[in-house]
């Protein structure tokens, strides 16, 4: 399939970094295919500009007919314009192309280099403004071009805050009938400021990035618009194109080079360039890293600024029963990594990365212990930490951990466990510094200044270390490099979930509840097994009948053939887990089972063919689903070969059940039925029918 079609109006520059140099050098890393329409010409290098010489307007609209004629383009951006009858030979040509219904348009209303000199007349701005900004999509001033383009009476804007002046910016510009982000380069701090602003419905959005010290920031503001260009003719959303171009010329000043002896170019093909993952920097030390955040932005934010349970711990408003419920869970969730990590030290090839691994096992064991003294504040003992059932999103997340981290190698370990610990480290770092948390009757403070303490941050910066030499050493790829991002986004969602579900299962203070497991094997050996039978009165087969047949839904039906095709896939992959760790003989059954389920699988994809449902092989898995295939994958992994077949019983077919249990009396593994066991027994087959009701529930029942 061809590239989609990014044309770039503007100046040449002749030292590379900025015009259409940078434009099209930007498109092709981006994967577009650029087109160019100059309107300048340029004498200029890394010291400033010597000379410009303009394109006559009738040369600029003749090369805009031959390429619109011809070629076409998805998204459109204008860089130097030089003057009016530049401009209005540009209106003009694509008016006569295209009428009314342009194509999306960025424009960059350069008007002075960095070392001052006009690429902008006086008397265009008015041209500009009344012949492109009305058409355009998104315009990207920076500050001093805001000032001009906005033309507002400096009495009403005297004294206001520099965000509240690039809002007033904003709003005035985009009174012409287009988005505008207004970029906070030029003003001064340790964070960089660019403020979105989409006219329709009125909002803001903050870009935020570190600031980048470096003389290599030529042709920032071109790669940027260029950039924006080239992502919206591929998703046609300004948020999404925005915060990715943002992260691009981010990465691409982290990752310059020094060239000339003044302002250099930033890097435009560092997305592209053989070395995946880019060398650290003083800029920025952990760039894998940064490009794992990055590829998930919306994400990120949503977990570590904005989601409610983080707002709450700011502002101390947080329900303490939610607050407790979270620590209950999270104690689960660390017992769980604790498991994890001592996976990877034997995953661990040298000592080095042993001593790492024991290291974080140890961090985690100190973290528990500060749960368990923090909840003795509300009553809650070490025996009810224990004796807490593990919620939905608790095993989700954490079986989706051990799963990847027990298919994979350290690299997937560390990828699925980053986010938790990176992501705490930043909200503890940001709600200690910023001014507007709670600091005098903020009941969670002492949790915000643990993850903001020195040891803990010590900790995010060893990990991320870690981290960064693994993915240098191995990411050598862009598909390792899209399963590294897939892996981490997909954490970054389960921690988001996590901390969702305590407001979500307290949503205002009440009385802490105790939700347990029984404790101990006498209280579970007196659950009446009529109790027991009643749990499991929707087993999965008399559910499947309802969808199969056509009486529900056409996209309840859909889902339900694709999400049992993927947990048909999971339990070919837990009974061959499961099998193999205890295989002494060659057993017949164990091929059966295995190609029952299999069969299974191919039955269900032929069956998804024939209703015209789309592929089921690259269907991806629900929450629920997630949460089910994860505590199977656990228990095949980490527990005797019996309780697989007690954790997919209300899922196998009745050959396969028989198949299994063959299986198993081979192997000389019966049901002892006393104490312990019998209580792990019948929880385990509680949580299966929790589990197998929670992913009909799914479906919305018809």
């Amino acid at each position: 399939m061809a590239p989609v079609r990014t044309l770039t109006i503007a100046g040449s520059d002749s030292g590379g970094g900025a015009g259409i140099q940078a434009d099209l050098k930007t498109f092709t890393s981006l994967g577009t295919y650029g087109l160019t329409v100059i309107t300048a010409l340029t004498a200029q290098n890394t010291l400033g500009v010597d000379a410009i010489e303009a394109v006559s307007p009738a040369f600029v609209r003749q090369q805009l007919k031959s390429v619109l004629s011809d070629l076409g383009a998805d998204c459109i951006k204008t860089g130097m314009l030089a003057n009016k009858d530049i401009i209005n030979a540009i209106a003009d040509a694509l008016d006569e192309t295209y009428g009314a219904q342009w194509p999306a348009l960025i424009v960059d209303p350069v008007m002075v280099s960095t070392s001052g000199h006009k690429l902008l007349e006086d008397d265009a701005i008015d041209a500009l403004k009344t012949r492109l900004l009305p058409h355009a999509t998104l315009v990207t001033p920076n500050m001093p071009e805001a000032k001009i383009l906005a033309s507002l009476d400096t009495r009403d804007i005297d004294g206001l805050a520099d965000e509240e002046l690039m809002q007033r910016y904003c709003q005035a510009i985009a009174g012409a009938g287009c988005d505008v982000i207004v970029k906070g380069g030029h003003l001064k701090g340790d964070i960089v400021l660019d403020l979105l602003f989409q006219h329709e419905d009125d909002s803001f959005t903050r870009i935020e990035h570190s600031r980048i010290e470096t003389t290599s920031s030529h042709g920032t503001g071109c790669t940027l618009s260029a950039a924006i260009c080239a992502y919206y003719a591929q998703t046609h959303n300004v948020e999404q194109s925005v915060r990715s171009a943002s992260g691009y010329v981010h990465r691409a000043l982290a990752t310059a080079y020094p060239m000339g002896s003044g302002h250099g170019p930033v890097h435009h093909t560092h997305s592209i360039e053989h070395r995946i993952v880019p060398l650290p920097t003083a800029q920025d030390p952990f760039p894998f890293t940064s490009m794992l955040i990055e590829s998930c932005d919306d994400l990120w934010q949503r977990y570590t600024r904005t989601n409610a349970f983080v707002r709450g711990i700011q502002t101390g408003k947080l329900p303490v029963s939610a607050f407790v419920y979270f620590l209950r869970q999270d104690y689960l969730f660390l017992l769980q990594y604790a498991r994890i990590f001592l996976l990877a030290i034997f995953k661990s090839t040298t000592l080095e990365e042993m001593q790492e691994a024991a290291q974080t096992v140890l961090n985690i064991f100190r973290e528990a212990s500060m749960h368990i003294e923090r909840c003795k504040k509300w009553g809650i003992t070490e025996q009810e930490f224990h004796q807490t059932r593990e919620a939905f999103h608790t095993v989700g997340y954490t079986r989706f951990v051990m799963s990847e981290s027990t298919k994979g190698g350290l690299l997937e370990l560390k990828l699925a466990t980053a986010p938790c610990l990176i992501g705490y480290g930043v909200i503890g770092k940001v709600l200690a510094a910023d001014p507007a948390t709670n600091t005098t009757s903020n009941p969670y403070l002492e949790w915000i200044h643990e993850y903001a303490g020195e040891d803990f941050q010590h900790a995010v910066v060893l990990g991320q270390s870690s981290l960064e030499k693994i993915g240098r050493k191995l990411v050598g790829s862009t598909e390792a490099f899209e399963n590294a991002k897939a892996i981490f986004r997909e954490a970054v969602k389960l921690e988001i979930a996590f901390f969702e579900q305590a407001l979500q299962e307290h949503p205002e203070d009440q009385e802490i509840e105790h939700e347990y497991v029984p404790a101990n094997c006498a209280s579970a050996t007196r659950a009446p097994q009529t109790k027991l039978h009643a749990v499991l009165s929707t087993p999965f087969m008399s559910t499947s009948d309802t969808f199969m047949s056509g009486r529900c839904s056409k996209n309840a039906s859909e889902a339900f053939i694709s999400q049992t095709y993927i947990m048909s896939l999971c339990l070919a992959r837990c009974i061959a887990m499961s099998l193999s760790k205890e295989l002494s003989r060659f057993d017949p059954d164990v091929p059966t089972l295995v190609g029952h389920c299999l069969g299974t699988a191919a039955s269900i994809r032929q069956l998804a063919q024939d209703r015209g449902v789309a592929d089921v092989s690259n269907a991806q898995p629900s929450d629920i689903t997630s949460a089910y295939c994860g505590w199977l994958i656990d228990i095949a992994v980490s527990r005797p070969r019996r309780y697989i077949q007690i954790a997919m019983s209300l899922r196998l077919q009745e050959q396969e059940i028989m198949s299994l249990r063959k299986s198993i009396n081979r192997a000389g593994q019966h049901y002892p039925c006393q104490g312990d066991e019998e209580a792990q027994q019948i929880a385990t087959h509680e949580n299966a029918a929790r589990f197998e009701r929670a992913f009909a529930d799914q479906f919305a029942l018809c």
